[in-house]
């Protein structure tokens, strides 16, 4: 599933070339995507108001117009928005076409159907919906700090994956990042939260940090359906370091320690047996 880096180098993919154009018309090729799809909600965005926002939240992305009705998206577990020319034929798997001013089209491609796409309104202050509310604040804010990781590590007895990957604690991370930053900080995914340390905690902000950022730069990572605005695939693939390397050398261990994946809640969690405590 895209997680953050993913979600916003489509953002910045696709801003400068929605920014300021009006929706002419909009077609839906589904009835449902994760929930219903029909067209008469889809009609409210055709009345010629122009975008005058693309922005991010946690992995959700929010198409916002002038007259504070906005189009909330989510990619799930397959999906792409493109922009190209209106003419061009349908896609394969293509769900909603936007027709734009300027002789353009964005496009929602999703093979599985997990994605959503929503009509809502946004507040006038944030332009964000009511409906991301819940979650909670973004890793690269200032709101994401050591003060608020360290009541966090108080209140829980999860494990500090479980707990990051709760997107009503830290909106936006998933299981490939959560992975990478863990390692990267020394830490077992399985640990309890409870347990870090002052000094570990502000390791595990930098990190987590650190990876989105180098993430962003790299367009994201893609191991099978994820594709950027322009429909290319991420290359932060190359630079992982645990995830998805089982039975792999330890990149930092000296000696033959190999890279161990197990399953945690449902998902794989890899960690070296050495170097993270």
């Amino acid at each position: 599933m895209p997680e953050l880096p993913e979600v916003e180098h489509v953002r910045q993919g696709i801003y400068s070339r929605l920014k300021d154009r009006r929706i002419s018309k909009v077609e839906t090729y589904v009835p449902r995507l994760r929930e219903p799809l029909e067209q008469d909600q889809c009609n409210s965005w055709q009345k010629g108001s122009p975008i005058v926002d693309v922005r991010r939240r946690g992995k959700y992305l929010i198409l916002v117009l002038d007259d504070d009705k906005a189009v909330l998206i989510h990619l799930g577990m397959s999906g792409q928005l493109i922009v190209i020319n209106p003419d061009l034929p349908p896609k394969r798997h293509e769900r909603v076409r936007w027709y734009l001013s300027g002789d353009l089209s964005c496009r929602f491609l999703d093979q599985r159907r997990f994605g959503l796409v929503q009509n809502c309104t946004v507040d006038r202050n944030t332009l964000l919906p009511p409906e991301l509310d819940h979650l909670g604040p973004e890793p690269l804010s200032d709101n994401f700090n050591a003060d608020y990781l360290g009541k966090i590590c108080s209140r829980f007895r999860s494990s500090v994956k479980t707990v990051l990957l709760n997107q009503r604690v830290v909106a936006g991370l998933g299981n490939i990042y959560v992975n990478e930053a863990l390692f990267r900080s020394g830490v077992r995914p399985d640990r309890s939260i409870r347990s870090l340390k002052p000094n570990e905690q502000s390791r595990l902000i930098r990190e987590i940090r650190a990876v989105l950022r180098e993430a962003i730069a790299h367009r994201g990572t893609t191991f099978r359906d994820y594709r950027d605005a322009d429909g290319t695939p991420g290359g932060y693939a190359a630079q992982l370091k645990v995830y998805g390397k089982e039975h792999t050398a330890c990149p930092r261990c000296t000696g033959d320690i190999r890279i161990r994946r197990f399953v945690q809640e449902g998902r794989s969690s890899y960690t070296c047996p050495a170097c993270q405590r």
